[in-house]
């Protein structure tokens, strides 16, 4: 329905002239809609899209959208493209960069084009090793909060996620009828907006814990500089540059397999 509205009012759009839109996170991100980023970006002289703030329609829903703006000369030209956020009641611009129309076409998002910038830092490293190349094995948990509640199973949820710290102890209580999160093993959220910045390490004990997390298992020699750097600023930043999602932002198993992981 955005596509159909964007295309149907830039045909009725005299030229010179320049139109804004409010759209969904599609139009920007979604590789179905290269065409129409192609398109666009061939045929106007100018084309913003700024990320607004995720409360924008009202503090009960969090959703991913944009400002697209776009302005055509008489003649065809290809558009300088400026990508950036929005923040405040005001929409004051926090940031904003200039891209090349190839990289616009692939993607109109700001925070795609700094997760490139971080990933591509981080490989370049030397000594730098992704997490599916140290070995690691990535577990969602087996039921939800909601379930384990109903069944009176203690077990580790995204808000049993400490604030600080990152290190957690359970009793030996487990039930093997489902996953476990063990001593060794690291947990990150696999979604939620409020929580993709927090991690464990669990040090003790064993409890089963819901499917919106994952378990992160290494070998032994690996679990604490890998919870470290999990834990730390770039590592934090490049989990939630790499979540997915236009609502409830979420990690995937292959997307994790690929983070980087700095020698030191």
């Amino acid at each position: 329905m955005d596509l159909y509205f964007v295309l149907e009012s830039l045909s009725r759009l005299q030229r010179p002239g320049e139109a804004a839109f409010i759209v969904s996170a599609t139009l920007a991100e979604d590789v179905r809609l290269t065409p129409f980023r192609k398109i666009l970006i061939e045929s106007a002289s100018q084309v913003q899209c700024y990320t607004l703030p995720a409360g924008v329609f009202g503090n009960e829903a969090e959703v991913q959208s944009y400002l697209l703006i776009a302005r055509f000369r008489r003649m065809r030209g290809s558009a300088t493209v400026t990508v950036g956020r929005l923040v405040g009641e005001d929409f004051v611009v926090a940031e904003e960069r200039t891209i090349s129309a190839e990289a616009a076409i692939a993607r109109l998002d700001l925070g795609y084009h700094k997760f490139l910038d971080l990933n591509n830092t981080l490989k370049s490293k030397s000594g730098t090793r992704t997490l599916g190349e140290l070995g690691a094995q990535i577990v969602r948990g087996s039921r939800s909060h909601l379930q384990f509640v109903e069944l009176n199973i203690p077990h580790f949820h995204t808000s049993d996620f400490p604030r600080e710290g990152g290190r957690v102890r359970f009793d030996n209580a487990g039930i093997s009828d489902f996953q476990l999160a063990c001593t060794g093993d690291i947990l990150v959220p696999r979604v939620g907006t409020r929580c993709l910045d927090r991690h464990a390490l669990v040090t003790d004990g064993q409890r089963p814990y819901t499917e919106a997390v994952y378990r992160l298992r290494l070998p032994t020699a690996q679990a604490k500089r890998v919870s470290a750097w999990i834990g730390s600023d770039a590592g934090t930043e490049w989990r939630r540059s790499a979540a997915k999602g236009a609502c409830a932002k979420h990690l995937t198993v292959s997307a994790l397999m690929q983070m980087p992981v700095p020698a030191r």
